[in-house]
């Protein structure tokens, strides 16, 4: 979920501190430099304008410093995990600002160094264009450790939970073996790469393990049960068994059953359970990510 307009001006007043702190003193810190090197007479030479642009860059680094500490405490404070949106939506807005301010800094540069001549002027465009990569390298990585964090931390939360439920997955799969190669081997390591527990018989048994057993502890264990409709699905009995178990845990009013349709119409989920047609459904026709994010929406994540 992004931020809201009040989670943008929180955010945003880190930045406005941080740019009311560096815009005054610009030019004041610019007439040193300028003072500093023309007592040595060499106001127009490279070396002045390499330091000019490099003074302006620091500020730069800072402002893009301070508009991501504000958009991480902005997620924080709005009580937003900081997921894979999240963090694609921070890099976005923090290369935008970065990008932006390269071409200032290169306009800069042009309207001083002049009289460098054309090869000096494209010489020190690349090399603020390699400063300016350095700095979203560096802050792309801090965004990278805090999304990672946050998977991190909310694996260590779900998996207190589970375990204070008596819980070891947070998802059993069930499905008919038909529908593995075109939608639930996918769904299933998409689901487990998204940072959760997932009881899936290609993840959970092993050769010699008791198949009626082992499916009975994920059952168990597991705080949802995923079910995979198809026509496939209705036309099995054991993946209808493990529906059966799962309806079972639902009678003391607890949502267990999180269904996905799969290649079927609601007038036949209708015909063989009327129950499950009247649930909301994520549609395998979505696509693999949209589903996801449905389920684990349900899941209250």
């Amino acid at each position: 979920m992004p931020l809201d307009e009040i989670g943008r001006r929180y955010a945003d007043s880190f930045y406005q501190r941080r740019l009311h702190e560096i815009f005054p003193t610009q030019p004041q810190r610019i007439g040193a430099l300028q003072n500093q090197r023309a007592s040595r007479g060499s106001i127009l030479s490279s070396g002045y304008v390499r330091e000019h642009y490099k003074m302006l860059l620091a500020d730069v680094d800072s402002l893009a410093q301070a508009k991501l500490e504000g958009l991480i405490k902005a997620y924080d404070k709005s009580g937003l995990s900081f997921d894979d949106a999240a963090f694609f939506d921070v890099k976005h807005e923090i290369v935008d600002f970065c990008h932006s301010e390269q071409h200032n800094v290169i306009g800069s540069m042009n309207q001083i160094a002049q009289s460098l001549g054309p090869r000096a002027l494209e010489a020190f465009a690349k090399e603020i264009m390699s400063h300016i990569d350095a700095i979203i390298g560096r802050l792309v990585s801090e965004i990278s450790i805090k999304r990672d964090e946050t998977i991190l931390e909310d694996r260590k939360t779900k998996k207190a939970y589970a375990a204070a439920l008596g819980k070891q997955w947070d998802a059993f799969i069930c499905h008919a073996s038909e529908d593995k190669q075109d939608f639930a081997d996918e769904f299933a390591r998409r689901l487990k790469d998204s940072g959760l527990a997932v009881w899936y018989d290609a993840f959970s048994l092993k050769v010699g393990d008791s198949l009626r057993r082992k499916i009975d502890e994920g059952l168990a264990k597991s705080r949802y049960g995923i079910v995979v409709l198809s026509k496939h699905f209705f036309s099995k009995e054991w993946p209808q068994n493990e529906l059966d178990g799962l309806m079972s845990r639902e009678i003391a009013g607890t949502k267990v059953i999180l269904p996905i349709w799969h290649k079927i119409t609601v007038e036949e989920v209708r015909a063989k359970s009327p129950i499950l047609a009247g649930r909301v459904a994520a549609k395998s026709e979505h696509g693999v990510e949209k589903v996801i994010l449905e389920v684990r929406e349900a899941m209250g994540l």
